[in-house]
């Protein structure tokens, strides 16, 4: 079976964005993420896509390019040899079809798919860029391939997370939400929420749209974007940060139609909420 080729469409921001991402969990839990992101069928007797028989290995997929070509860089040799970061390459061609895909289905200009591909062949430059992770301060106390490894992995698993909020793939858990700023009601953020891995917030200012993640910090939980970008917020109240150190004090001004509740909304879990529906101290 030939292997796809669907590279062009894997981007993101500068090297030094991806390296300092998301903290990969042990292998178990790696593989485990990447089980749960791949679409892909069972394999046949004959090592094609189909149901697999019962003495049959597990299935690893392939990645998006071509394994056997010649010329490949480190990081797509390691990508090779580790079934789970191949699922999360195959997962995120998936995603990138469909992004692609519901990209052409909008009113934008065609010059807008164009950027897209433009942007994803720059995001692959990026995740190629993570052999140089051993030198970088955020994995000072792994090893040079933990170091490697842990970089690869957090540039698919925030990509795969932004497309799918981007474009509404994945499933929308609260929003749209509309922040008045600075007691300026045309200053206004809009966000809505997605359940991806992990959990993200398309954030829309004008005719500025990005996606930002939630990250976990010692205060609380906020979501945070690319070059500095970030939001947190308790209940009505938000502080965005756009661009860096350009902060602005928000209100709820009006939800949407599906939005949640005001924790829900600003992205705090409401399983972990106290009974009296205050968030304090969980900004």
């Amino acid at each position: 079976m030939a292997p796809r080729n669907r590279r062009e469409g894997v981007t993101a921001g500068p090297p030094a964005t991806l390296a300092a991402g998301i903290r990969a969990a042990g292998p178990a839990a790696l593989l485990m993420i990447a089980a749960a992101c791949t679409d892909a069928p069972e394999p046949r007797a004959d090592g094609g896509a189909g149901a697999a028989d019962a003495g049959s290995a597990a299935y690893v997929p392939e990645p998006s390019f071509d394994c056997d070509a010649p010329g490949l860089g480190e990081v797509e040799l390691r990508i090779c040899a580790d079934s789970a970061l191949s699922a999360l390459d195959a997962r995120l061609a998936d995603v990138w079809v469909d992004a692609l895909d519901r990209a052409r289905g909008t009113a934008m200009p065609s010059t807008w798919v164009d950027e897209m591909r433009a942007y994803q062949r720059g995001w692959v430059a990026g995740r190629d860029d993570c052999w140089k992770a051993p030198g970088e301060a955020a994995y000072a106390n792994v090893t040079a391939d933990v170091a490697i490894r842990r970089c690869t992995e957090s540039a698919y698993v925030e990509r795969i997370a932004r497309l799918e909020a981007q474009w509404g793939i994945a499933e929308q858990t609260g929003g749209p939400v509309f922040w008045a700023c600075d007691g300026n009601p045309a200053n206004e953020f809009v966000t809505t929420f997605y359940a991806t891995d992990p959990p993200a917030a398309k954030v829309d200012r004008g005719d500025q749209s990005e996606v930002f993640l939630r990250t976990p910090t010692a205060s609380g939980t906020r979501y945070a974007g690319l070059f500095g970008k970030s939001f947190r917020s308790r209940g009505d109240t938000a502080v965005f940060v756009w661009p860096r150190a350009d902060s602005l004090d928000c209100v709820v001004r009006a939800r949407g139609a599906d939005a949640q509740p005001a924790d829900t909304a600003g992205g705090l879990d409401p399983a972990a909420a106290p009974d009296d529906g205050r968030t304090e101290g969980r900004d």
